[in-house]
């Protein structure tokens, strides 16, 4: 099983890298690479070399701002930690943005006129091979740091317990090459079949359908972290006779038990009735859980974002005001529970 925690070594966060590249944090990095491959594939032309310039500083610029950040991250505690909700809308934005590139890049035309360029109103930045084939690339590759990811969250959350700035450095930059096989990929084979014009236009519309698949995910996902109706919900529609497991109330300590089960990268039971106002236990049982699985969230119903350890965890809260409310991953990507407060 996949897991960090405040004793992993440089090769428990790289195997864990790797799993972040080829799960829910390619939804987004990757996305966000293959929405500005086109504008960097165009600077240089034919010039196959130098096309490849933008994606190693991209690539470069990440892994060292992960390493810097997370040292900075060991030695500082929480300082640079932002709320679930902060990020969960940082994603939707991303995703929105990337929802745009996507339709430009398949031609929609009526997306063609929004433009993203900062420089448009400077014409010496906006020619500037320098400026576009290396500074920008590298300022967007550090910023990916920001991206929230709910592997990347529970990494930099391990190298704030990790104990200072050196084990914090290199636990990150372990993730960081962890997680640019992938990302390494993407690069060069946006670069090697825009270069090929027998492909490029090919390549362009793939990469398009794969933003928006990536942006609606990511989306989708989102919309569960802050707790309103998503495309997951259409899965509750299906089964509104099923039974909803009612929470009874422990008389010895007027407490009212919750039990969920983390598996693999699902909650159970799929939906769970409690009472208003009453004193709440949430008694999680991680028989393996994996990935963001393991970063159990729920926006109002209690705060924080409980991180698994194998076995039971409980967290105590008073059930919030009557509504409906959703248990998934910090990121919002496993198939939420649906809690009913009446």
């Amino acid at each position: 099983k996949l897991s960090l925690n405040s004793q992993s070594g440089p090769w428990s966060y790289f195997v864990f890298g790797v799993a972040a590249g080829i799960s829910s944090c390619a939804a987004l990095v990757g996305g966000i690479l293959l929405s500005l491959s086109q504008k960097w594939n165009s600077l240089y032309g034919s010039n196959s070399k130098k096309s490849a310039l933008p994606f190693i500083y991209f690539n470069a610029s990440r892994i060292l701002t992960f390493a810097l950040l997370g040292g900075l991250l060991g030695y500082l505690g929480r300082f640079l930690s932002l709320s679930t909700e902060v990020a969960a809308m940082v994603s939707v934005l991303i995703s929105l943005l990337m929802l745009i590139v996507g339709f430009q890049m398949i031609g929609i035309k009526w997306f063609q006129k929004f433009s993203f360029n900062i420089f448009k109103n400077n014409s010496f930045l906006d020619k500037n091979q320098e400026v576009q084939g290396r500074y920008i690339p590298a300022i967007v590759g550090g910023m990916t740091f920001f991206v929230p990811c709910g592997f990347t969250l529970i990494a930099q959350s391990n190298a704030i317990t990790a104990g200072g700035f050196t084990a914090g450095f290199v636990g990150l930059l372990a993730f960081s090459l962890g997680t640019l096989p992938v990302l390494a990929l993407i690069s060069f084979s946006s670069f090697k079949f825009h270069s090929n014009p027998s492909f490029s236009k090919k390549f362009s519309l793939a990469s398009g359908v794969l933003i928006l698949f990536f942006a609606l995910y990511t989306l989708n996902a989102q919309l569960n972290v802050l707790g309103v109706k998503s495309l997951s919900d259409v899965r509750l529609s299906k089964n509104v006779g099923e039974q909803i497991t009612e929470t009874p109330i422990d008389n010895n300590d007027d407490f009212q038990v919750m039990k969920m089960e983390a598996k693999g990268f699902a909650y159970s039971p799929p939906m769970i009735s409690i009472k208003s106002g009453v004193k709440t236990r949430l008694d999680i049982q991680d028989n393996g859980a994996t990935g963001c699985a393991r970063a159990v969230f729920a926006r109002g119903l209690y705060p924080d974002v409980i991180f698994l350890k194998p076995g039971m965890n409980s967290v105590e809260f008073m059930a919030p005001k009557p509504g409906t409310y959703k248990i998934s991953c910090s990121m919002g990507m496993v198939p939420p529970v649906t809690v009913v407060v009446d």
